[in-house]
């Protein structure tokens, strides 16, 4: 007995029966008693009793997993930037586990909900059964459920390893252009963290995948109409009230926040250069270096249009600044620019530039 409980860790399959109670008709009540069997090598090692609970039923009667921040101050997890981007939700939820004691800043206001994912596995009926990447789904489907239950509008959910890079900063224009994207197109979600998965596997890719092919509305924001583009990572992204059911339904379902549910969600808007980056993975760690290489992949192929033989182009054009005159330089640039915008003029790279802000490429101008 002492061996077979001592493998329960390892291989168990819980097989869970009814008792003498008949649970197959429906039932208003969320907690039926069961029993589970825990078999290890075809025996019974474990009978426990067990609350019921079908996948995607959230109880939001968690107080030990719903917490208010208990610590306000400067936090080095956000930049000017993400607290600027912050303030575009009614309210955001911190998914943690070990750093559930973090220091919130007081930028982000009373609308900020730390989600202790431990403690909802226990109260979603999570503990046992289920693996790892289902039980943090099942905790952003928790915000979501708490967010329509209080009429929230717009969300933030950040993740406990969600590191906002302090070099990346806007301009007034690529304000401007966050403002009027946001109130012209009729977007469900915001990615500020991702990982372009087709390009981490293949960096050398020539051209941007057709799926992920996204539409110029800003110098750091494109969108993603339609479905598709593998981009994972669920560390940072804002998300609409216009698509809380879709994405709430695809969770209820079974579905991996970051491996199917983002991917299905049409209608997104997608910042490059990315605002956050994962610190942490439990299965598929990069750097932080190393994603904001694969990033910039994305955002060259997909957001500018440019093919891989275009990039090394432009770059080879870039780095002859050194050695020849500015007259020259500028000719160069010029013509690797106007060559772009002619292929790709639904994505042009000159957003923005006039004799103001591009003297050498005007006529008559020095």
């Amino acid at each position: 007995r002492r061996a077979m409980v001592a493998a329960i860790g390892a291989e168990a399959v819980p097989l869970v029966r009814p008792l003498a109670r008949d649970v197959r008709k429906p039932s208003a009540v969320a907690a039926v008693s069961l029993t589970a069997c825990v078999v290890v090598a075809g025996a019974c090692a474990s009978v426990i009793a067990l609350r019921e609970a079908r996948l995607g039923d959230i109880n939001l009667d968690c107080p030990k997993g719903m917490l208010v921040p208990e610590k306000r101050g400067a936090s080095e997890k956000h930049s000017v930037l993400s607290l600027g981007i912050s303030k575009y939700a009614d309210r955001i939820y911190v998914i943690c586990t070990d750093e559930c004691d973090m220091t919130i800043p007081e930028e982000m206001g009373d609308k900020v909900m730390l989600l202790n994912g431990f403690e909802l596995d226990v109260c979603n009926g999570l503990t046992s059964g289920y693996s790892h990447w289902i039980k943090p789904s099942q905790s952003h489907l928790h915000a979501v459920t708490h967010a329509i239950s209080v009429g929230a509008e717009t969300i933030l959910i950040l993740e406990q390893d969600s590191m906002a890079d302090g070099d990346v900063a806007w301009t007034d224009g690529n304000w401007q252009e966050f403002n009027q994207a946001l109130e012209t197109k009729p977007w469900n979600m915001v990615r500020l963290g991702y990982r372009p998965l087709t390009f981490e596997y293949d960096p050398l890719i020539e051209k941007c995948p057709e799926q992920c092919v996204c539409e110029n509305v800003g110098e750091v924001l494109c969108w993603l109409a339609s479905p598709g583009c593998d981009l994972r990572a669920s560390d940072a992204y804002l998300l609409h009230a216009r698509g809380f059911q879709e994405y709430a339904a695809a969770l209820r379902g079974g579905g991996i926040i970051d491996n199917g549910v983002l991917q299905r969600l049409g209608n997104q808007l997608v910042v490059t250069p990315q605002v956050h980056y994962q610190t942490k993975a439990t299965t598929d760690f990069t750097s932080v270096e190393h994603q904001k290489d694969v990033a910039a992949l994305f955002s060259e192929r997909c957001h500018m249009g440019l093919t891989r033989t275009e990039a090394a182009a432009a770059a080879a054009a870039a780095a002859e600044v050194r050695t020849r005159t500015p007259e020259a330089v500028v000719a160069t640039i010029v013509a690797v620019v106007v060559t772009i915008t002619k292929k790709k003029s639904s994505r042009s790279l000159a957003t923005g530039c006039t004799c103001t802000t591009c003297p050498g490429a005007c006529p008559g101008r020095t």
